[in-house]
């Protein structure tokens, strides 16, 4: 790092304690550093000598803009990217951070995080990938609200998704127990378990306990409203659509896409 001077004599260092040496150093830059001469460190903070001796401050013209600035911000998403949790299955946790826009991704940002999600349409309309990229949006969201102090990144992904299939969740108890508890939960392929009645129970009392205890839940399914209901019953309809958000997400199959399918 070079290092930034005005030429004042060090008289100021005998007077003054560190801590106050430190603010007037901070004080200085922010008045009399303008121009960015890329010089600063790794974590962007500056060398200078205001009062004769090295001060290392936070640089004062560190935005999104800059060049270090730009760094921080690729460097947060990578660090958002390798923070989706390994429930989440990695064909998508490998392609979220290209995704491109389709009716369920579209679903899935406008969705305020609360209550259901819920994304129904064909196989391959790109609903399970969808659910995937909201856990990296929002974990993504969390890093770039501290984008200029890495050091605090690990704190503010602590988001914990629970990636279950329906048939899953019917086939053990402990995975229902699991999905029942995450504090974000993706249901996924709901309607292709065996629809028996004790399977139709156990995905009803799920249903329930996220909605009472309001913990935000994706589902993704081939079944429409009308289907849903008819198979699950109303209390479970009622609670996904008053709580929540549906989304059509057409049929249109991106799986017949030879170079599409990370978003399917």
């Amino acid at each position: 790092m070079q290092r930034h001077t005005n030429g004042l004599g060090a008289g100021l260092t005998e007077t003054l304690s560190l801590f106050d040496r430190v603010m007037k150093a901070r004080e200085w830059a922010a008045e009399n550093v303008v121009e960015c001469l890329d010089d600063c460190d790794e974590g962007a903070r500056l060398a200078i000598s205001p009062f004769g001796e090295r001060i290392v401050v936070p640089c004062p013209l560190l935005s999104r803009e800059c060049s270090r600035g730009r760094r921080f911000l690729a460097r947060g998403r990578a660090f958002a990217l390798a923070s989706i949790p390994v429930e989440i299955p990695k064909r998508f946790r490998d392609t979220v951070g290209f995704a491109r826009d389709t009716v369920a991704l579209t679903g899935a940002r406008l969705w305020n995080g609360q209550g259901f999600l819920y994304l129904y349409g064909g196989t391959g309309a790109g609903k399970s990938f969808a659910a995937a990229w909201r856990v990296y949006h929002d974990l993504l969201l969390q890093v770039e609200k501290d984008w200029s102090t890495p050091r605090k990144w690990p704190e503010s992904v602590k988001l914990r998704a629970g990636w279950y299939s329906a048939f899953s969740v019917c086939l053990e108890r402990q995975n229902l127990y699991a999905a029942e508890a995450a504090p974000m939960l993706i249901l996924d392929d709901l309607g292709c378990e065996a629809q028996s009645p004790s399977n139709k129970s156990i995905i009803n009392e799920l249903i329930a306990v996220r909605y009472n205890e309001m913990r935000p839940t994706i589902i993704t399914s081939n079944l429409n409203l009308q289907e849903l209901e008819h198979i699950y019953g109303v209390r479970l309809y009622e609670r996904v659509i008053q709580n929540g958000r549906t989304i059509d997400c057409g049929g249109y199959n991106m799986r017949l896409e030879g170079d599409s399918e990370e978003n399917a």
